[in-house]
């Protein structure tokens, strides 16, 4: 709500906002690289599978992107990881070419940090793997990811080549 008042020919806008009370913590992992890149990490929220795999087929097309690994997160609402390393601004780019969840989009101008978070659980909806759309890329990937991913999700990852040498992720501890 925005409430509008005029002061001695001044305009004054007071803007008030309110969300939910979060209080049940949970840990995440981050899609920043320890050298700068990001790997590209989608939160889609109440939307259909069949048009997700569609928007990722898409997105692997237009941008050049190897494997999507796609995750359910809870009813309807999903996760999606490509582990090739892309610089801020393509993945900026990426982000406002998808159909990703608002809020997951506005991280950055919510908290100031030039990350995104995707949970490991919160406690009510273990995240499950699905499948996996593969696609192939010459982009460099991120091995720190990759084991994450393999051991978290005891999934297969069948990635040899174009690794990187990093082997720290950053995991982040939230509430929702």
């Amino acid at each position: 709500m925005i409430m509008r008042i005029k002061i001695f020919n001044r305009n004054f806008a007071i803007q008030i906002s309110s969300r939910k009370v979060r209080n049940k913590e949970v840990i995440g992992y981050s899609n920043r690289t320890k050298d700068g890149f990001f790997i590209v990490t989608l939160d889609y929220d109440s939307f259909p599978i069949d048009i997700l795999v569609e928007e990722l087929r898409r997105i692997q097309s237009d941008f050049g992107l190897s494997t999507f690994y796609v995750f359910k997160s809870s009813e309807s609402s999903y996760h999606a990881v490509c582990i090739d390393k892309v610089s801020l601004a393509f993945y900026f780019h990426i982000l406002q070419n998808s159909s990703v969840d608002v809020e997951y989009q506005n991280i950055p101008y919510k908290f100031g940090k030039r990350l995104w978070v995707l949970r490991l659980s919160d406690g009510n909806h273990p995240i499950e793997f699905l499948c996996s759309l593969k696609a192939e890329s010459e982009r460099e990937k991120s091995l720190a990811h990759k084991i994450i991913l393999e051991n978290i999700f005891k999934i297969k990852m069948d990635i040899e080549k174009n690794l990187d040498k990093q082997e720290e992720v950053i995991f982040a501890r939230y509430r929702i």
